[in-house]
This record gives structure tokens, C-alpha cells and sequence, in this order.
């Protein structure tokens, strides 16, 4: 029975691999989208802004899995060792920050690309 597992959850990560790509694939070819005389810029204007959602959506949820485990682990720590958490918390805010600080940098990326 444990291998069946195994097996699903491989094929289960595989799925959600091979979606990512696609979305990074789709993206990437949004982005290297031109203007053609007739839509004058129009239709790079629209898939910008479907790019940029996509490219947004990503960096949260990747910023909201690494807070989570960042959270998680801290206090997976403190329960092990009550007395750590004095020492373990600035290290989790600064940590937290820097997570934080990635997605900002998109936000400020996609905001600069609307202008």
C-alpha cells in the first residue's frame, strides 16, 4: 500500500509541475508579444495586464507558502524548546521581511511596466 502512495503523490507533483510550466510558458510568450500595425497597441496593452496578473498571483502564492513554512517551523521550534524563542524571533521577522520584500519588488515591477 505505501507504494501506491508514493506513486500518486508523483503523479500528483508531476501535475502540478507541468502546470506551473505551462503558466510560465504562456507568460513568456505573452510578454514576447508584439504590436502589429492594425491592433496599435491595444491588444499588447491586454495581455500585459493578463500577464502581469499571472506573474502577481505567482509571487503571492509563493510568498504566502514560504511565510507559511517560515511561521511553521518557528513555531515547531518554540514547542520543541519554549526558552528559543527570545533568540528565534528577530531571525523570523527578518526572514519574513525578506519574503515580504520579494513580492514588493514585483508589485514595483509591474506597476513601473503599467506605466
Amino acid at each position: 500500500m505505501k507504494n501506491l502512495s508514493i506513486v500518486s503523490n508523483g503523479k500528483r507533483f508531476l501535475k502540478v509541475v507541468l502546470s506551473v510550466l505551462m503558466v510560465l510558458m504562456i507568460t513568456g510568450l505573452v510578454f514576447a508579444t508584439e504590436a502589429t500595425e492594425g491592433t496599435s497597441g491595444v491588444m499588447r496593452h491586454i495581455t500585459n495586464n493578463y500577464a502581469l496578473g499571472i506573474g502577481m498571483g505567482i509571487a503571492v502564492l509563493g510568498a504566502a507558502i514560504g511565510q507559511g513554512f517560515v511561521g511553521a517551523k518557528a513555531m515547531e521550534s518554540i514547542g520543541r524548546n519554549p526558552e528559543s524563542s527570545k533568540n528565534l524571533f528577530i531571525p523570523m521577522i527578518i526572514a519574513l521581511a525578506f519574503i515580504e520584500a520579494l513580492v514588493l519588488y514585483f508589485l514595483l515591477l509591474a506597476l513601473i511596466n503599467k506605466l
